[in-house]
């Protein structure tokens, strides 16, 4: 019986010991460049009015979050959109299978008359680019 109690007990000591591995690891949260997956500008507009660029972006999982798309000019007439976001894992090498999708819209107000281009993302991601002929 003596020996039954200090298996049990050994086995005890042995099992409250052990934990999740996962259990003790913070979350690692790094700010990343996202690809913008749709880039769409109105094909016209007229000076002194606003057209509207819609952007989507698709991150590939749901790590993701916080996502967003800044507008630069670059000069006169050429724009670089841009998208970044935060990149969340709790457990080392999982995320979520969903995707995260954000749609936005921005709105330019051209001041002169002449082509405005717009280019998104740079290398390794596909560039996109769009004109719109302002009037």
């Amino acid at each position: 019986m003596r020996g039954y109690l200090k298996f049990l007990a050994l086995i005890t000591a042995m099992l409250s010991g052990c934990s999740d591995d996962n259990e003790n690891v913070k979350p690692k949260t790094t700010h990343e460049v996202v690809e913008i997956a749709v880039l769409e500008a109105a094909a016209t507009g007229k000076v002194g009015e606003q057209f509207e660029i819609r952007v989507r972006t698709v991150p590939n999982n749901g790590c993701w979050g916080n996502v967003n798309v800044t507008l630069s000019q670059d000069d006169d007439h050429h724009y670089t959109l841009r998208a970044d976001g935060t990149f969340t894992v709790n457990n080392p090498g999982v995320c979520p299978d969903n995707l995260i999708v954000e749609d936005t819209i921005i709105r330019v107000s051209p001041s002169v008359a002449g082509a405005y281009y717009f280019k998104a993302n740079s290398e390794p991601y596909v560039v996109l680019r769009d004109t719109v002929e302002v009037e």
